[in-house]
């Protein structure tokens, strides 16, 4: 197979990893993945993750691209960092089947990079059971299994945080107690991961934190109550929002522009178009992609973390 052989090439430094010769592998069948299972365990480490990596931007780029069958694969892989990547990689995938893996690499993965990103595969089905998607059953193991992650003192702080974000779609009153736990608790990356969840709580008993954290000194609280805010959609935030569009912090400045163009209204378009002939390119070419979804010529875009904040 073709697959092989480029794989067998890759192993013993013939060729290079590109975009073009990775392009066959969108579309395998699961089992195909068999065939090549033992020419990519030939690859050393840091080559294999490269791969991940690639494949993972090319399937964002391209929507036509599917990767699933190697990124299921590479779940297997003996090296953490490739596993974790795998994670992230399925992303997007809603296949039922992922549940139960995602909840055995949290439970029993010997690495918490792992774990953190099992949590977070979580998150995507915890949105899909919070709107009645998957079987109750299901719900229910998934809440189960994040909120032991939480409860469990061995766990490390970064699983925890990616635990309590995943379980932010949850509605019950438990779960809101978690978060505001979560949120006057003095480690700084759980107040974070608060803010995140509450964006995907989205009850309105929220909005004022969120406001008052588009105020914070710290760039990451601004950065993660932008993103809330984009998810709320509350056009009484736009005030709040728009003095961030000079913020020293890139990203926070970009994350407020993204939400504008979600929560739409007279006023943020017009903070948009302002936007349009700021020097920076980064920031213009972004307020046109926000001015695109205010006018219907682009699909809303929540982005997806991979165990950063």
């Amino acid at each position: 197979m073709v697959f092989e052989q480029f794989l067998e090439d890759l192993a013993i430094g013939r060729t290079h990893v590109t975009h073009a010769n990775l392009m066959p592998f969108s579309g395998l069948a699961s089992s195909d993945s068999k065939f090549i299972r033992d020419a990519w365990a030939n690859i050393e480490p840091t080559r294999r993750a490269q791969i991940m990596v690639m494949m993972m931007v090319m399937a964002e780029d391209n929507v036509d691209l599917d990767f699933t069958s190697i990124f299921k694969m590479a779940l297997k892989d003996d090296n953490p960092d490739i596993r974790s990547k795998a994670v992230g990689g399925l992303w997007e995938c809603e296949e039922r089947g992922l549940i139960s893996v995602f909840i055995r690499l949290l439970r029993s993965d010997s690495s918490g990079q792992v774990r953190s990103a099992a949590a977070q595969g979580l998150g995507r089905f915890a949105v899909l059971a919070e709107a009645q998607e998957l079987l109750p059953s299901d719900r229910d193991r998934i809440r189960e299994a994040l909120l032991e992650a939480v409860n469990l003192e061995s766990e490390p702080l970064e699983v925890k945080r990616r635990a309590i974000e995943a379980l932010g779609p949850f509605s019950d009153p438990e779960i809101k107690d978690l978060i505001q736990w979560a949120y006057l608790n003095p480690e700084p990356v759980l107040t974070e991961s608060a803010i995140y969840a509450m964006g995907h709580n989205a009850d309105p008993m929220w909005i004022p934190i969120i406001v008052k954290e588009l105020g914070s000194s710290v760039p990451a609280m601004r950065y993660e109550a932008a993103c809330a805010s984009a998810r709320f959609g509350e056009e009484s935030i736009v005030p709040h929002l728009i003095p961030l569009l000079g913020d020293d912090d890139l990203e926070v400045a970009l994350s407020v522009i993204r939400a504008l163009g979600v929560i739409g209204g007279s006023v943020a378009q017009k903070s948009l178009v302002g936007c349009l002939e700021d020097e920076d390119e980064t920031i213009s070419e972004a307020a046109q992609r926000a001015l695109d979804i205010l006018d219907g010529e682009s699909d809303v875009v929540f982005f997806h973390r991979n165990g950063t904040s």
